[in-house]
């Protein structure tokens, strides 16, 4: 079973944006304090949702008018793959998505508490990541922007030169991915924008030092992420820092997905490097006050948008 043959969507107009990565179905539990060990909790809610991060960012995209498109990974040929593909039909991304019976559709378990915190479990990745090794990559060649993510590592780099050799710039979500230097050294080379966070807890960092590093890796622009303090965006020319506003937050999960969504949306807008970073915080702001995936309407971002202070 498929939706959006690879020859239909070969014959249609290329997506602004294509993000490649790994297709799961998820369960996002939501409590009110994290169990302690050896204990439990009662959830308020419980949620399925498409992930990994390139499809949270395509749907995003997607909500906000602009056309994206997914290449992803295989899912089993299971009740859990089935509805992820009905999800991805039902929601408009370009893409061919494919089943097999080789393996079980990915699971993925994200546990949040109302204070942002959470934690996460993932079945093994591998098997179904390698088959983006012979995915159809031809959707990249006229799209405006590439998304990657760095924890799909060993299954990018042919995306990332395909991009290259097309001329369309690239965006690769490095995390703490960056703090290996051989990594950094692999990847920057092919990336125009990369986004990365500094420690675990994101505070008390200089997040200057880590955007340097990101622009001297070969990117031309740096995205610094910093959880509640917002971002810091970098160019060669440019230092901008975008404060987040102070809001209580609810689910923080995707929040760094729905920035990612929210930068490269300003970017195939062609806004400035302020607006667009603008966007992005107010974008993933907005996400951590509703339980679940949520992409507001653009008018209410930049609305927020345009409120933030600006460092």
């Amino acid at each position: 079973m498929m939706s959006n043959s690879s020859s239909k969507a070969n014959k249609s107009p290329a997506p602004d944006a294509v993000c490649l990565g790994l297709i799961t179905l998820g369960t996002l539990i939501i409590v009110d304090k994290l169990a302690e060990t050896n204990t439990g909790v009662v959830p308020e809610q419980v949620i399925e949702y498409l992930s990994d991060d390139g499809v949270i960012a395509a749907l995003a995209l997607n909500q906000w008018g602009a056309t994206s498109g997914v290449i992803g990974t295989k899912l089993g040929r299971d009740a859990a793959g089935r509805e992820a593909i009905r999800q991805l039909a039902d929601s408009g991304v370009a893409g061919s998505f494919k089943m097999t019976s080789k393996y079980r559709t990915p699971a993925e378990i994200s546990i949040a508490d109302k204070g942002g915190n959470r934690t996460y479990y993932w079945a093994d990745r591998e098997e179904p990541l390698s088959t983006l090794d012979d995915a159809d990559l031809s959707m990249i060649e006229n799209a405006k922007i590439l998304y990657v993510d760095w924890y799909d590592h060993g299954h990018i780099l042919t995306a990332l030169k395909t991009a290259r050799k097309a001329g369309v710039p690239t965006f690769l979500n490095f995390e703490h991915g960056h703090e290996n230097d051989e990594l950094l050294s692999l990847y920057g080379q092919y990336s125009t924008i990369i986004q990365g966070v500094t420690d675990a807890a994101q505070v008390n960092v200089h997040p200057e030092a880590t955007g340097e590093r990101l622009l001297k890796s070969g990117a031309s622009i740096a995205l610094v992420t910093l959880a509640s303090e917002g971002c810091l965006a970098l160019t060669q020319d440019e230092s901008i820092r975008v404060y987040a506003p102070k809001f209580d937050v609810v689910d923080a999960n995707a929040a760094g997905a729905t920035f990612s969504g929210g930068f490269m949306y300003g970017t195939v807008q062609g806004w400035s490097l302020e607006r667009t970073a603008r966007f992005a915080v107010a974008a993933a702001s907005l996400k951590c006050t509703v339980v679940g995936l949520a992409a507001f309407p653009v008018s209410e971002i930049e609305t927020l948008a345009d409120q933030l202070t600006i460092g």
